[in-house]
């Protein structure tokens, strides 16, 4: 069900002295859902027969990132579809749904292809087509014809589907080489402009970052200014057409020594200012656990035995959610990018944060902390374990513990609830 944003009044966690290094969001963000803002990506299974239980159950969640499914050419299953999104809207009048219209580089076989040009795929210079996510071929962004059958999957996903928007992956700027052959590693080379010869390395870069631009110009005009779109890692010079980004395992990056953890929320902070509103700016953490790319031909036992595996990692799961409270934008964890959107629900994801006072701030401990309506969170970025003390009791949202002294791990957070007067 909906969650509340309830707020304890009159008593105020005060930690330390204030050491300003950076502001990062306005303490009055643009009214939506109170704190923190959840997000499901890829694994809504909203569909015409999803039931009530199923729905509401979805309706805990703030933005759906795709997973929705209908027979489009059914009027009943249209019908039953809707009816089932005005649901969710009615239980949770904050919830955005968006549809999955389409995937920058390539196609999969269980997509509707209806309307593709038959000449829209990427090829190698003797004419072979490319493999890319297994079940897909990557498809060419130089034809105009391909962007414009983009455009107008987007363009459907709002104003026939009835999604509040519309989500496109892979929208780096830049050639999805990490795509191409990605399950075979088949050694390939790109022949986009048909000239029977190999293209160069950065002209393939430059002209699929100017393919996806235009692109999100296009949907950005078919959609609309009221229409949400939400792109994949999207490029900045696409930051005054679309309403934030998917940052896709980020944080992982840091856990893995890849990014520094600094980087990533300059990014997301960036990325939440985007003009358009509401904003949609999510981060998405997963568990590491590795699954392989056909993890659902694995018994189910042995499925289980892995999801269980990574929902206990909620040290990575808590890393991300209150490096997401630092800013205005929505969370969500899951297994990993081979397996997104599992249903896990934690008991942080039900503190009554409401809505933040002010913007988050770096402390010489190291740690970034932001005061909310309900509490304060805190973020430990660092490598080493840092104590705080507390002004007036408060709860922690993990462990339910209250007190004065809380111990906050390496890359780890933690949320502190006030505890109301007697």
């Amino acid at each position: 069900m909906m969650r509340s944003g309830t707020v304890f009044a009159g008593v105020m966690l005060l930690v330390g002295n204030l050491c300003l290094a950076q502001s990062t969001q306005s303490s009055q963000p643009d009214k939506g859902p109170p704190f923190p803002r959840i997000a499901n990506c890829y694994g809504a299974k909203l569909t015409p027969q999803t039931t009530r239980d199923e729905l509401d159950k979805l309706a805990r969640y703030d933005l759906l990132i795709g997973g929705t499914s209908c027979d489009w050419r059914k009027a009943d299953q249209a019908a039953a579809f809707k009816k089932n999104l005005a649901y969710l809207r009615k239980v949770n009048p904050h919830i955005l749904v968006l549809e999955f219209s389409s995937s920058a580089p390539y196609l999969a076989k269980w997509e509707n292809q209806e309307g593709f040009p038959a000449d829209g795929w990427l090829l190698t210079p003797d004419g072979q087509t490319i493999n890319g996510w297994p079940g897909s071929k990557m498809i060419n962004l130089l034809h105009a014809d391909v962007i414009a059958w983009m455009v107008g999957r987007s363009r459907d996903g709002v104003t026939a589907h009835a999604h509040h928007g519309t989500f496109i992956d892979c929208m780096g700027p830049h050639f999805d080489w990490w795509a191409c052959e990605i399950a075979t590693g088949k050694p390939y080379q790109v022949d986009a402009d048909r000239d029977g010869k190999p293209d160069n390395k950065e002209q393939l870069d430059r002209w699929w970052k100017k393919a996806k631009l235009d692109m999100a110009r296009q949907v950005r005009e078919a959609i609309g200014p009221r229409g949400i779109f939400m792109g994949n890692q999207a490029g900045r010079e696409t930051f005054d057409v679309i309403n934030g980004i998917l940052l896709e395992d980020y944080l992982d990056y840091v856990l893995d020594g890849k990014r520094t953890w600094r980087s990533v929320l300059d990014d997301y902070l960036y990325w939440t200012g985007t003009p358009h509103r509401p904003n949609v700016t999510t981060i998405v953490s997963s568990s590491g656990v590795e699954p392989p790319f056909d993890a659902w031909q694995l018994g189910k036992a042995e499925q289980e035995k892995l999801l269980e595996s990574g929902r206990r990692l909620q040290q990575r799961m808590r890393f991300g959610l209150t490096t997401t409270l630092m800013g205005d934008g929505y969370f969500a964890y899951d297994l990993h990018t081979r397996w997104r959107g599992q249903h896990w629900w934690y008991a942080e994801y039900d503190a009554p944060l409401g809505y933040p006072r002010a913007a988050a701030r770096e402390y010489p401990d190291g740690t970034w902390r932001r005061p909310f309506d309900g509490g304060l969170v805190v973020v430990n970025p660092t490598t080493v374990p840092v104590e705080l003390q507390t002004e007036a009791p408060a709860r922690d949202a993990s462990s339910g513990q209250t007190g004065l002294t809380f111990t906050v791990p390496p890359q780890d957070g933690r949320i502190l609830l006030t505890v109301p007067a007697d």
